[in-house]
């Protein structure tokens, strides 16, 4: 008789599982279709953790932040060097820090064990040498970790084991992972008018269509339209931004020391900036030499490494915004990357 009871008592419990289960991943599939066309932020880190064109072997590869993302023309590097259809791809993604560099080359790496990588160009913008909320934001809830990452980044206390748990299930649940942001997307919602969301809901999934083309090989092009002197406004350079994230240039040496591990060359460039932010900002220029000077401690004695110097201050006529290039802005700083090689 106990044994009987016991037997219903198991099957009675594995069904009642068994039906949560199934209504968590219905209520996900709901929650994931129904603002995936809201949430501009999804498009960023699972562009990346979910999609295949990541792994094909490339011999070049492009990764920083946004400026690398819409300011590196992959398509068009592969035409100036008459690559082959894989030749090259742009990993790079808005808010990128050091340690999703180096997660996303590395776990680019070890999927690729017979690569033919020869070049990995690298930027990194130093107003993101400090700060977390670009990574709390998009890649801790939108980037599937590999279980390494999750061991990694804990082990070298980039997040606590309690927010290593949230990172690696984040991603993989909707309910969880667009919870944070559903207020926020439904305000939009109610407060914004029909033709409005509709925009809104337009431009996010044409972005979210040219992320995961193939066709796109990573880069999302801005535009051809351009700043005037009026847009770059004072602004004041400070030293000390890295101060108190000394963990993001561990990172930033680990991402250096693997062209030594893998035996490829990493080039290090400056990228463009309009000449009118050092015509008005005198902070400018001394900022930027002292973050390039600590971006360059974590290569010394690597002679894999390369830090190539040109000319990175342009006209107007290149940017889309004080930051980010328009189209022929990156195809000018695509064409200067191709003369390097």
């Amino acid at each position: 008789m106990e044994s009987n009871s016991y037997t219903f008592n198991f099957k009675s419990g594995l069904l009642t599982f068994s039906s949560f289960l199934i209504v968590v991943m219905l209520m996900s599939f709901c929650v994931e279709e129904g603002f995936k066309s809201l949430d501009s932020n999804s498009n960023i880190g699972r562009s990346i953790s979910s999609n295949s064109d990541i792994y094909k072997d490339y011999s070049y590869l492009f990764i920083g932040d946004s400026r690398t993302h819409q300011g590196v023309d992959s398509r068009y590097f592969n035409q100036l060097m008459n690559l082959e259809y894989a030749g090259s791809y742009n990993l790079g993604r808005p808010g990128m820090q050091a340690p999703f560099s180096y997660f996303i080359l590395r776990d680019y790496l070890e999927n690729n064990q017979s690569t033919k990588l020869d070049t990995v160009y690298v930027q990194f913008s130093f107003y993101l040498l400090g700060g977390q909320q670009w990574m709390k934001d998009i890649y801790f809830s939108y980037y599937k970790p590999k279980i390494w990452m999750v061991s990694d980044a804990v082990s070298k206390q980039l997040v606590t084991p309690m927010e290593a748990v949230k990172w690696f299930f984040y991603p993989r649940v909707s309910l969880l992972r667009h919870r944070k942001r559903a207020t926020g997307l439904i305000k939009i919602v109610s407060e914004k008018k029909l033709h409005e969301i509709a925009e809104i809901i337009s431009s996010i999934s044409e972005t979210r269509a040219e992320m995961f083309d193939s066709r796109s090989f990573g880069y999302l092009s801005r535009g051809s339209d351009y700043i005037v002197d009026s847009d770059i406004k004072p602004t004041v350079y400070r030293e000390g931004i890295e101060r108190g994230y000394s963990l993001y240039f561990k990172y930033m040496k680990k991402f250096f020391d693997l062209a030594t591990k893998y035996k490829f060359q990493i080039i290090v460039y400056d990228f463009p900036w309009p000449k009118k932010q050092v015509e008005i900002n005198e902070t400018f220029l001394p900022a930027h030499s002292y973050y390039k000077k600590l971006i360059k401690k974590q290569a010394e004695n690597n002679s894999n490494v390369i830090f190539k110097e040109y000319d990175f201050l342009w006209e107007n006529r290149y940017f889309v915004d004080p930051l980010h290039l328009n189209q022929p802005g990156a195809e000018k700083l695509t064409e200067i990357l191709a003369r390097w090689q």
